[in-house]
């Protein structure tokens, strides 16, 4: 049974891929603002790069 973190991880995954279709910023934000307001302790101190919204990740 995978855990929790490896089910979030491939969650993510599906959303880059829905991010890569739509190629619309507007989109991604609000995709990234949604996965940013769930409380995930892994993602606490190192988000994934994915969730980075600062210039340096981008």
């Amino acid at each position: 049974m995978a855990t929790s973190h490896e089910r979030l991880a491939a969650f993510g995954s599906q959303l880059i891929e829905v991010h890569l279709w739509l190629r619309e910023e507007p989109a991604e934000k609000r995709i990234v603002a949604a996965l940013n307001a769930l409380n995930v302790p892994e993602w606490r101190d190192t988000p994934p790069a994915f969730l980075r919204t600062d210039d340096a990740a981008g």
